[in-house]
């Protein structure tokens, strides 16, 4: 698009300015300009007038396509027609009735047009079926219409417009029967009025009054009543059977008014016009400046740092093209600055997850030291007692501690690596479908002696389905661990109880012993890597001390729910597994 410059705006503005001034001043001198409106105002109703005859003369509409017909023909050339019959009816107006049969089998139309109000539609309940009285005047051909001013539906008064001394002096028809059928106003009809207002007061005014302003050639401008609005109307009588004549109306100008205001508005024209450009530089000027003020605005809110608003571009023009610069640096400097914000978060991520990486190897080779300083310690002091000779009748007892010892190591380091496989994501896990309580059926199998030595037992309450689909050797190992520490930490002559049950679509696994409570430190920390609730207990047992953080990866691995807590009797572990395939239970 070619950019049109200030200094172009300025000059056609100011140019527009002077030849609207100098319109004025020469349209004050056209003293003729009523008339000459007014008369180019009936031609071009001429020129409507044959169009339409043309059309409707070679056309054969019946009464809906001449209604929709002619309202086409209005909204296309801004007028409005009226075809008049023999009895002052409008033709093309939408006719509201209701059918009437009387006693003696004669059906009457009452016509509603121009009668009934807006409201008076709205308050009518008419169905068919209904007793009807209407009084009125019975007019037409075959004498079958009626003319409303009074009807009493189901012994109920809903339209008078008799005065009550008239009522019975007055002589009027009387039509007694059934409503047979009806056509009444729509929802849409009523939005837009069914009053007796338009067109229709025009005929009225030209047949029922005295013909003030009607020229020779039945012309004439109409004031309606209620709004004050001039209407230039022409009317064509016509010789067609059952057609009196056509009203064709359109609106007047408000020239008359205007030309008459600035004529008597003259002497002060030269003051006004000074005022007015005064005004006129005022705005002008503030149209200049008030984008200069805008662009000044948000630059400063770009040097606080807010990219919050943008500056609408309202022309295209220098100032335009400032404010599309200027609306681009501030959305690249926000891009920029969020860009940078979000690095510097993520660095701050990578540094604190650096942190916790080295606070955890840190932690690793302690626990690492720790673990193995003890058994290390062993073995070199039974290793030199050996080199030394002093124990040449216990070679077998030294050796044996030795032995224990590097067993010891070699469980730890097993341990390690089998817990740096699970969280590295080396071990890939070997899924497949298995019975649960078959599966801790042969754990318990293995441990019963283990529990035998401490007077401990097992009780083992099984589901009905106990299908899952995971890794069965893994998941052995879990439940190895659980019963391991149940029976390594329960008390002597004990009862263990274990038992699996289904909750909605997953299978649960828990397992009770009778121990002491586990302490809020304990219960939070019981899955950390080498935390032991009782250190020296926990030694006396065995154990590396990662048992439960190769099952937490392991459980974890499998998407499962676990946990602990206390019960009145000990301490209870848990873990609920989804089942496998779409058996109900």
């Amino acid at each position: 698009m070619k950019r049109s410059s200030v200094v172009v705006r300025l000059f056609i503005l100011t140019t527009l300015f002077l030849v609207i001034f100098v319109s004025i001043a020469f349209k004050l001198q056209l003293k003729s300009f009523e008339e000459y409106y007014f008369e180019r105002k009936i031609n071009d109703i001429d020129e409507k007038y044959f169009d339409f005859m043309a059309l409707y003369e070679s056309s054969h509409w019946n009464q809906t396509e001449l209604e929709q017909n002619i309202q086409y023909f209005e909204n296309q050339n801004d007028i409005k027609i009226a075809m008049i019959d023999n009895y002052y009816s409008i033709i093309n107006e939408r006719k509201y009735k209701i059918f009437i049969l009387n006693n003696d089998g004669r059906v009457y139309e009452v016509q509603l047009n121009n009668v009934l109000t807006k409201f008076d539609y709205m308050k009518l309940d008419v169905h068919t079926g209904d007793r009807i009285t209407v009084r009125g005047y019975i007019w037409g051909e075959q004498k079958k219409n009626i003319s409303l001013m009074q009807m009493v539906l189901n012994d109920v008064m809903v339209f008078d417009v008799i005065e009550p001394r008239l009522n019975d002096r007055l002589k009027v028809d009387e039509v007694e029967g059934t409503v047979i059928r009806f056509n009444l106003p729509d929802q849409q009809d009523l939005i837009f009025g069914v009053d007796y207002t338009g067109i229709a007061g025009v005929v009225d005014y030209y047949y029922f009054t005295p013909k003030n302003g009607i020229k020779k050639d039945e012309s004439f401008i109409y004031t309606e009543e209620d709004t004050g609005k001039k209407q230039i109307v022409k009317v064509f009588p016509s010789n067609r059977k059952g057609l009196k004549s056509i009203f064709i109306m359109t609106q007047q100008q408000p020239i008359i008014e205007a030309t008459q205001a600035l004529s008597d508005f003259s002497p002060i024209l030269i003051t006004g016009s000074l005022l007015l450009g005064a005004i006129f530089l005022f705005i002008f000027s503030k149209m200049i400046s008030s984008p200069l003020i805008e662009l000044e605005q948000k630059a400063q809110k770009m040097a606080d740092f807010d990219f919050n608003e943008y500056i609408e571009i309202k022309h295209n023009d220098e100032i335009g093209g400032l404010s599309r610069s200027l609306n681009q640096l501030s959305y690249n400097l926000e891009k920029t600055i969020k860009e940078l914000n979000d690095a510097n978060e993520k660095l701050l991520d990578d540094l604190e997850r650096d942190r916790k990486i080295e606070n955890m190897r840190k932690e690793f080779i302690r626990n690492i030291s720790h673990e193995l300083k003890t058994p290390l310690g062993v073995i070199r002091a039974f290793t030199e007692g050996l080199q030394d000779g002093i124990v040449e009748n216990d070679v077998d007892y030294y050796s044996g501690v030795i032995l224990e010892e590097v067993t010891t190591i070699e469980a730890l380091v097993k341990d390690m690596l089998e817990l740096s496989k699970l969280q590295t994501g080396a071990y890939k896990l070997e899924l497949e479908t298995f019975k649960i309580n078959v599966l801790i059926e042969n754990v318990i199998l293995k441990q019963t002696r283990f529990a035998s030595e401490k007077g401990m037992s097992f009780t083992f309450e099984r589901c009905e389905y106990d299908q899952v689909f995971g890794d069965y050797r893994k998941m052995e190992r879990v439940v190895s661990n659980f019963v391991s520490n149940a029976v390594r930490y329960g008390q002597p002559d004990t009862r263990i109880e274990v038992k699996t049950s289904v909750s909605e679509r997953r299978i649960r696994f828990t397992i009770q012993n009778e121990c002491e409570p586990l302490s809020k430190e304990q219960l939070d920390r019981v899955w950390d890597k080498f935390y032991r609730a009782d250190e020296s207990r926990s030694k006396t047992l065995g154990g590396s001390g990662l048992g439960l953080s190769i099952v937490k990866e392991i459980l974890d691995q499998h998407q499962a729910i676990y946990g602990v807590e206390n019960t009145a009797k000990g301490v209870l572990f848990c873990f609920e597994m989804d089942k496998y395939g779409n058996s109900i239970v």
